[in-house]
């Protein structure tokens, strides 16, 4: 008889046929320091919510002059348009290896140079608790997170909108 728990609990671990659930609502508090604001040499402002991945800006093979090219790159806001400072960017990969996390910054961008590790192709995800919005996957060659087609506003891309 004491050989019953260890059958059950060793039928549990087999699993089932049925497909996973969706992951938990994980989300992460928003960051009460998040760093400063990438500053853009050019005197051209913030640029937020434009495309981060463009020739003369951040795109690869292309970068402007006095910049770095990105890996991806993108910005957070509001619904009506404001900057998101300490919001958390995970990037889950589709092989299942661990996440890569960023955090906005004071002027709601995020961005991964050339030369870290690619995340691509990956689903991106961004939290700030109590809310996780979870986006499409995204192909290793759609890191331009504000100058693709997943964000779409008034008919033009632009920046990923995470309510309050």
């Amino acid at each position: 008889m004491r050989w019953i728990p260890t059958l059950v609990v060793a039928l549990l671990a087999c699993g089932t046929d049925d497909p996973p659930a969706d992951p938990p609502n994980d989300c992460v508090a928003r960051s009460s320091t998040p760093p400063a604001a990438h500053a853009h040499t050019d005197g051209g402002g913030a640029y937020t919510g434009k495309p981060c991945l463009e020739s003369g800006c951040h795109q690869i093979g292309a970068p402007g002059a006095g910049t770095t090219a990105f890996i991806t790159g993108g910005t957070v806001v509001t619904p009506d348009g404001q900057p998101q400072a300490g919001i958390t960017v995970r990037l889950r990969p589709l092989d299942n290896s661990p996440p890569t996390l960023l955090v906005t910054d004071t002027g709601g961008t995020f961005f991964i140079r050339v030369g870290a590790t690619n995340p691509f192709p990956a689903t991106p995800e961004v939290t700030a608790c109590p809310k996780v919005a979870r986006m499409l996957e995204a192909p290793p060659d759609s890191g331009n997170c504000n100058g693709t087609d997943c964000h779409i506003a008034n008919g033009h891309a632009g920046p990923i909108i995470l309510e309050n």
